[in-house]
């Protein structure tokens, strides 16, 4: 197994705060699935989890190494929690494709929060061509 990408971002909880009290819904409708919008709805802390699972989205597409091309969309991007509270990514459409070309096979990933900020960590795991193989 070796690291094939990385990618970190932090999110200001100010700005979380402005879209949903600007655009209410579409804000969430526009980049969280139904089920992570459903695990948050009754978080008295919901700016601040939208904001970690954000970060988190885009340090996928860094991860992957494609940020916003390829037809890439943060609904291909889910954020989702283990029983144990572990979060978890889970990857659909053209996300999904391209993780396969990279042969990614582990997400690993951490999001943390502070007052003013939420960062994620996410690392791509998996099994690189090896041309000796070919």
């Amino acid at each position: 197994m070796e690291i094939i990408g990385h990618g970190v971002d932090i999110i200001e909880l100010v700005s979380i705060n402005r879209l949903l009290e600007r655009s209410g819904e579409r804000f969430a409708l526009r980049c969280f699935t139904s089920q992570e919008r459903a695990a948050c709805k009754n978080n008295v802390n919901r700016a601040q989890y939208l904001a970690g699972r954000l970060a988190a989205k885009e340090a996928v597409l860094k991860a992957l190494g494609t940020g916003w091309s390829q037809n890439t969309s943060l609904l291909d991007i889910e954020v989702l929690r283990l029983a144990s509270g572990q979060p978890t990514i889970q990857l659909h459409s053209r996300c999904k494709e391209i993780a396969s070309e990279l042969r990614i096979s582990t997400w690993l990933i951490s999001i943390s929060h502070s007052t003013n900020y939420s960062v994620a960590s996410v690392i791509a795991v998996g099994h690189k061509d090896n041309p000796l193989n070919h």
